[in-house]
């Protein structure tokens, strides 16, 4: 951006007034939001939270009003305070490197849930998310087969398995 829309901006909002809070926006998307209504969500991982700005900011929505999440590629590693996002019902974080999935389970309306191509260690927490109806583990090794048998009873062809488990 130009200095001169910095100095445009600043000139704006103080001629404003004070006492005011204003959003300011360059073609209909937020570039500032002083009350925080747009971006009302803080996780851990930059990248993460980069997706989920933008995702809100696309949706023109506050980001805690977010029932679709797309982040694949995203090089997203930690999802500690994903769970600020209870809307959620379809998440997509395939091909990232994510360990734990752990944070997804305080999700309580997910249903669809893509995590393939992921260093994941571990997913029995996932049989237990009562709305759960589809995930997509293809690519992850390592797993057990016998977690991925329990998640299967569950999901039944709505599980995409990895080619080989543990």
């Amino acid at each position: 951006m130009k200095p001169a829309v910095f100095l445009l901006i600043a000139l704006a909002l103080s001629v404003s007034g004070c006492g005011r809070q204003y959003s300011v926006s360059i073609n209909n998307r937020p570039v500032y939001d002083p009350a925080g209504t747009l971006n009302d969500v803080r996780v851990a991982d930059a990248d993460l939270q980069g997706c989920i700005n933008f995702m809100a900011s696309r949706m023109n929505t506050s980001s805690g009003q977010l029932t679709v999440l797309s982040c694949p590629n995203s090089n997203v590693q930690d999802l500690s305070g994903i769970e600020q996002l209870s809307l959620l019902r379809f998440l997509d974080l395939g091909n990232n490197n994510i360990t734990s999935i752990e944070p997804v389970t305080a999700l309580p309306r997910l249903s669809v849930l893509n995590v393939e191509d992921n260093p994941i260690n571990d997913i029995t927490l996932l049989a237990t998310l009562p709305g759960l109806t589809s995930v997509n583990l293809s690519g992850v090794t390592g797993l057990r087969c016998s977690h991925l048998d329990q998640l299967q009873d569950k999901l039944g062809n709505n599980l995409i398995r990895p080619v080989s488990c543990d």
